[in-house]
């Protein structure tokens, strides 16, 4: 049986940043969306990462729980909702790569077309930091890279709300599907 062959790569707002800093970046997202400020703050940067060193090692789910449960009911406590998402121990490992996954390695294997969108508007991914470990990772890779930052995009190269009640007549940055319909034809010829 042959494998299938992947000849180009287009990626929409993704990649680059490690999960754990995906991650990190929604959760300050939250807590400033919140006025979480002060020793507040610090505790919920401090419950944060012992979070991630959980999901990482498997170490202090039982700290990390009287934690969240004597947080309840506050603001950093509802902005992060880690009391929803933390997994037990018998899960954790299904959820270490959250804490422990460098998409960095893969990048530099690539040696195939890349085409990268980013948007300048994007509340759900640390963009400079995305397009920075892609630029890093593809500079010690093959891979021919285009990469295009559409500054008015928000998640997904839309322009306003991503997500919510009119998602379905969602409009698009000016350029976008040109840009994308160009490299394609390029790249497939």
């Amino acid at each position: 049986m042959n494998e299938p062959v992947v000849r180009f790569l287009a990626v929409v707002t993704g990649g680059g940043a490690t999960p754990r800093e995906v991650e990190w970046f929604g959760y300050e997202r939250a807590l400033r969306q919140r006025g979480v400020s002060g020793k507040d703050l610090a505790q919920a940067h401090e419950v944060v990462r012992r979070y991630f060193d959980y999901l990482e090692t498997g170490m202090g789910f039982s700290e990390l729980s009287r934690e969240l449960d004597r947080g309840k009911g506050s603001a950093w406590s509802e902005a992060l909702g880690l009391d929803r998402v933390l997994p037990p121990p018998d899960a954790r490992a299904n959820w270490a790569w959250v804490a422990t996954f460098d998409p960095m390695l893969a990048i530099e294997k690539l040696n195939i077309p890349v085409l990268l969108f980013f948007g300048g508007r994007d509340e759900q991914l640390p963009t400079e930091l995305s397009m920075q470990r892609w630029m890093e990772a593809l500079g010690h890779s093959k891979a021919p890279a285009t990469v295009r930052l559409f500054s008015e995009a928000g998640h997904g190269m839309t322009l306003g709300a991503h997500h919510g009640p009119h998602a379905h007549e969602q409009q698009y940055a000016v350029g976008y599907f040109e840009t994308l319909a160009a490299w394609l034809h390029s790249v497939a010829h």
